[in-house]
């Protein structure tokens, strides 16, 4: 599904894509292990990086907690959604025991239910500046956009404490 290097250089600025490797910049070699569609205007792939990038524009169709990555998902650590993606469906990655940080672009306005649950390493959740709805502190901790409610606190997080801001 993934149709030469254009695609690819949306996703990262100044890459090469050959086959099913993808050559950034910074000499980083990638290896594509999957990808797909998840909606009719949504794509994602699956790294030897142990990355999952969604793209597109609009909603991602995950349903009845099936996630096309889930041969993937227990070796996950990185989860980068990219510019355009609106709302993440609820389950995404619910279970991803492996699953370190998570970018959230200024472009999502919805998150469902549960997307986060029993993610057992998650470390930090990073809101993009600019998104209205959403937004996350320097401890990585989820709130909503003008951080009156906490959404998620990281499960992974070592931190013997933490004090919630004021507002919330």
């Amino acid at each position: 599904i993934i149709t030469g290097s254009s695609l690819l250089n949306n996703l990262y600025a100044n890459s090469l894509y050959s086959g099913t490797t993808l050559f950034c910049q910074h000499t980083i070699e990638k290896t594509i292990n999957s990808n797909g569609e998840i909606g009719e205007t949504m794509k994602y792939i699956t790294t030897n990086a142990n990355e999952l990038i969604i793209y597109g524009e609009g909603t991602m169709n995950v349903i009845n907690d099936y996630k096309p990555w889930q041969q993937y998902e227990n070796s996950i650590q990185i989860i980068e959604i990219k510019e355009g993606v609106r709302t993440i469906s609820s389950n995404s990655f619910k279970s991803m025991t492996q699953l370190q940080t998570i970018s959230i672009p200024s472009t999502v306005t919805t998150i469902g239910n549960e997307i986060l649950r029993g993610c057992t390493s998650l470390k930090s959740v990073v809101v993009a500046t600019g998104n209205t709805a959403y937004s996350s502190d320097s401890n990585g901790v989820l709130y909503n956009g003008n951080k009156t409610t906490l959404i998620q606190y990281p499960l992974g997080k070592e931190a013997k404490q933490y004090t919630i801001i004021d507002g919330v």
